[in-house]
């Protein structure tokens, strides 16, 4: 597919979805006014933590701050344009593959594009930008960009284990209490992984990419962590790129010679 094309459905799934925020004006306020109230809670929270004389090993109340902000960010990424992933098993179970599978654009690409949630990613970059300058933290452009990045493809890692959850439904058809479950486990984000012990550090690095929700990018725009550290850790984001995706893929095969339409 060429990149005019890709950019010509991509165009309209975005004028698609503006559409369905312009008819359902009520639940995106609403949705805004309990994104402000989720960031304002957590931003109390930790100030009367941090006034309480309770502090992170090497962590100050602005650091802390940093680290929501990116921690808003990933929750930016994973519910406005990755969750959907959770519910392609709709889409196996319900026998929608039996029409989407002959079109030219992947099935799994289509249906995420068609449930990005534009504004909230909007608002997520807003919610960062409002929670920097509260922090009064002076950080780099570039270290920034670069973090954003990080927590990007991290997020992309989980939509490729979400899927896999999904491709249960090739066998045992619903799997919504499995996805919920699978769902739970971005709650590990809501604190630095730093006050966990080592071994379950290295695990959330190499195995899955959870250390690179928010942690690893707080750590390196703060300049927690030297350069040697930074090649490990991008080393370990890539591995769990490649190690994930093949996993993917494979899962992805077997449940298609398992396909027998509809209600898996």
């Amino acid at each position: 597919m060429s990149f005019k094309r890709a950019y010509n459905i991509f165009k309209v799934l975005f004028k698609f979805r503006f559409r369905i925020m312009k008819t359902f004006k009520l639940d995106s306020i609403l949705s805004i006014a309990s994104n402000i109230i989720s960031l304002v809670g957590s931003i109390l929270f930790w100030l009367l933590i941090s006034e309480s004389g309770f502090e992170l090993a090497g962590w100050s109340y602005s650091d802390v701050l940093v680290f929501i902000a990116l921690s808003e960010m990933f929750y930016g990424f994973e519910q406005n344009v990755f969750a959907s992933a959770s519910e392609f098993w709709r889409v196996i179970y319900m026998g929608g593959l039996d029409v989407q599978m002959v079109r030219p654009f992947d099935v799994r690409v289509r249906f995420i594009l068609m449930n990005i949630d534009y504004l909230g990613l909007l608002l997520s970059f807003v919610k960062v930008g409002v929670i920097i300058m509260v922090s009064g933290a002076r950080l780099v452009f570039s270290k920034m960009l670069l973090a954003i990045l990080v927590i990007f493809v991290a997020c992309y890692v989980l939509m490729l284990i979400r899927l896999m959850v999904s491709y249960l439904a090739f066998k045992y058809g619903k799997t919504d209490v499995v996805t919920q479950l699978c769902d739970s486990i971005t709650k590990f984000n809501k604190y630095p992984l730093v006050i966990f012990p080592m071994v379950i550090r290295i695990i959330m690095m190499v195995v899955v990419p959870f250390y690179f929700f928010s942690t690893f990018p707080a750590e390196y725009v703060l300049g927690k962590i030297n350069g040697v550290t930074i090649i490990y850790m991008l080393c370990a984001l890539l591995g769990n790129v490649v190690l994930w995706t093949i996993l993917n893929k494979l899962a992805w095969r077997r449940g298609r010679m398992s396909y027998e339409s509809l209600n898996g």
